[in-house]
């Protein structure tokens, strides 16, 4: 099951015509689904087919949107670096109702709010490495369906809607990071996590200009190294006390001093704290975001706050916490190898955090390439 989620996540990147990509990116979810279903905890069954019906349901807008394409031999789809006046021929109906198929589709999958319900269960429900592959890897083929579909092939509407997404991400971002902070589950809290941050990729590249897609793009390549990183943590202390309840296996700084450590850096890292990865992606997504909606960025800033604020609770509840009485003892800290596959998390962690140039000089290329096309269709925002 591993080695076909991975080849069908690779197709995803790796092809170029648009119905190959359809393949690869509805059969990840068999994958998955058996990974979850198979492999995962308690409501396994019923989280698997959430994951299944929610995400192979929103993508079919988006075939029905390449069977119109194919059908009439548009060819809008196809390529990168498409023929826009092909797609500017087309009825202003006609054009928005294909943006809006495969909007649809890559929200769900990366998500946002208010299409995010499927995501906690699956992360709960799901072992240890499907938490670790869907948070790393699947959610981000969203993002990679925004820049694919929406920006390339249809610029004129992207740049006509961006302001409804950009907003729809700000809220997406306060209420997940809000309900983060309600949680006591470690699992669901970490799931929340992840739906925040995607809110700056998706208005990241919806801000349209340099800063922002680049921050998207960066963001996307962090947040799959700590939040994979995190779900790891949850799953080292859930193999040794039995629990994800935060009330439950508190104080582990004691037990546990090497976990303790790792968890508080991927925490401050999921926060942005300056020196990581976490950091360069908020902060080039939130100044892109400035340059063309000034007032949303403010709640973006203000999310960073809040993210802070729950990865903070987690840290004092877990680590720092009392474990209640009858609690299961934990009298082992992380072996040898869970240390290796952390610290080499935590190494490209701070590696892109402080050379974050390897990430951004590869990226220019490309985004000068298809910026020129999205600039001519710029709004005034006035």
């Amino acid at each position: 099951m591993l080695l076909l989620l991975e080849a069908t996540v690779l197709g995803v990147f790796s092809v170029h015509t648009s119905l190959m990509f359809y393949v690869f990116f509805e059969a990840s979810l068999i994958p998955m689904f058996f990974i979850i279903g198979k492999w995962g905890h308690g409501d396994r069954i019923s989280a698997a087919f959430r994951f299944l019906i929610y995400t192979g349901a929103a993508s079919l807008l988006f075939l029905i949107g390449l069977v119109y394409s194919r059908v009439f031999s548009l060819g809008i789809f196809e390529s990168f670096y498409a023929d826009v006046s092909v797609a500017l021929a087309l009825p202003i109906g006609i054009r928005i109702a294909l943006w809006i198929a495969c909007f649809f589709a890559f929200a769900v999958k990366l998500p946002m709010v208010p299409c995010h319900t499927w995501l906690p269960k699956a992360h709960v429900q799901a072992p240890t490495l499907g938490s670790v592959l869907l948070a790393g890897l699947l959610i981000k083929m969203g993002g990679y369906g925004f820049i694919r579909f929406c920006l390339s092939a249809l610029p004129e509407i992207s740049w006509k809607l961006s302001e409804f997404v950009v907003y729809l991400s700000a809220i997406s971002l306060v209420y997940s990071s809000l309900v983060a902070f309600a949680q006591k589950n470690m699992k669901t809290l970490v799931a929340y996590s992840s739906v925040a941050h995607m809110s700056f990729v998706a208005a990241g590249i919806f801000s349209l200009n340099e800063s922002g897609i680049v921050g998207a793009i960066f963001q996307m390549l962090s947040h799959g190294l700590i939040s994979a990183a995190l779900f790891l943590c949850v799953g080292m202390i859930y193999s040794r006390t039995g629990t994800m309840d935060m009330s439950k296996c508190g104080g582990i700084a004691a037990s546990m001093p090497k976990l303790s450590f790792m968890m508080i850096f991927f925490s401050m890292a999921s926060a942005g704290l300056p020196g990581t990865s976490g950091f360069i992606g908020e902060f080039l997504s939130i100044l892109g975001i400035f340059q063309a909606f000034r007032f949303t960025a403010v709640c973006f800033a203000v999310g960073v706050v809040l993210s802070a604020a729950y990865t903070l609770r987690l840290c004092r509840e877990v680590i720092w916490g009392s474990s209640p009485e009858g609690a299961k003892v934990i009298d082992s800290d992380i072996n040898a190898v869970e240390f290796v596959i952390l610290g080499i998390l935590a190494a490209l962690v701070l590696f892109f955090g402080i050379y974050p140039a390897s990430v951004i000089t590869f990226l220019k290329p490309w985004i000068s390439a298809i910026l020129p096309e999205l600039q001519k269709f710029q709004l005034s925002w006035g």
